[in-house]
């Protein structure tokens, strides 16, 4: 899908057959357009990510590390994520020296914590359709290995902004069959924003998201991943609604759950952040 999509990318500023140019010269146009997917700015964005090119011709690409548990593959507890810039570290040598910061062929890469997260909720109830708003109760926990900062975690679309905290975990463990690895569950009573369309009343589906990101932590730092294994997510779609069903968890009259789907994204920003060393260069924010 992404070859597909760089290759159409490489088409666009082609002339049609009919015109001046002949196939060499489409060929050799398609090859400079190729060349232009050299930076950030000038990437495309496919289902991996952004997609550009070194001197090298060879992707800018995050190297995945996986591990099997219980036979899935699942992401190791640390991935590392290429810098695009150098001047953007504050102590590189500091860094190198503790290998938050590594090279790999030639190329400098950051190692980013991985934290699986996961949820489980006990009752989604009070609709209401005049704020877009529905209210929660679910236990969320995260999992990872070494030191992790849960204070900065906010709930995107939080209906009440004060309500914004985890506040003190129901369970603080360290696991006795995973070395070093802890886990920190919660639980959150509050309402959050729905994301309503009504043009399909009164057939239509309406969307009860409930979305969290760290607010000072960047995707080549921090990286949350679902907590398959924990939600045990690898039952199919019908099971996993059905135990809902019986759970009682959606007590809103006249509808019905269709659908529960756990993914991952990410939020982008192309900026310099008003720093002069970075004037000029590629910078992108991610979390």
């Amino acid at each position: 899908y992404d070859a597909a999509m760089v290759v159409l990318d490489a088409l666009q500023d082609i002339p049609a057959p009919k015109m001046t140019l002949s196939l060499a010269e489409q060929r050799t146009q398609i090859r400079d357009n190729l060349w232009r997917l050299s930076s950030l700015d000038k990437s495309v964005e496919g289902v991996t990510g952004s997609i550009y090119f070194d001197e090298h011709n060879d992707a800018v690409k995050s190297i995945p590390i996986g591990v099997y548990k219980n036979g899935k593959p699942i992401p190791a507890l640390y991935q590392y994520q290429p810098l695009s810039d150098l001047k953007s570290i504050d102590n590189l040598l500091q860094e190198v020296l503790d290998n938050q910061i590594v090279t790999m062929n030639g190329k400098f890469m950051r190692r980013a914590q991985v934290v699986y997260a996961g949820l489980d909720f006990n009752e989604i109830s009070e609709l209401d359709t005049k704020t877009a708003s529905f209210s929660t109760d679910f236990y969320i926990w995260f999992r990872y290995q070494g030191t992790f900062d849960d204070s900065n975690i906010e709930f995107v679309n939080i209906l009440n902004p004060k309500d914004n905290s985890l506040g003190k975990p129901l369970i603080d463990r360290v696991s006795q069959v995973e070395a070093g690895v802890t886990t920190k569950t919660y639980r959150i009573k509050t309402k959050f924003k729905g994301e309503f369309d009504f043009h399909d009343y009164p057939l239509d589906q309406q969307l009860l998201p409930v979305k969290f990101r760290h607010s000072s932590l960047t995707r080549d730092k921090l990286i949350y991943v679902i907590d398959t294994i924990g939600m045990n997510q690898q039952l199919d779609r019908a099971s996993v609604i059905s135990q809902l069903e019986k759970k009682k968890v959606f007590e809103v009259g006249g509808w019905r759950i269709n659908q529960l789907s756990f993914f991952q994204d990410t939020k982008k920003n192309d900026s310099t952040l008003g720093i002069p060393e970075l004037f000029g260069s590629q910078q992108r924010i991610e979390y």
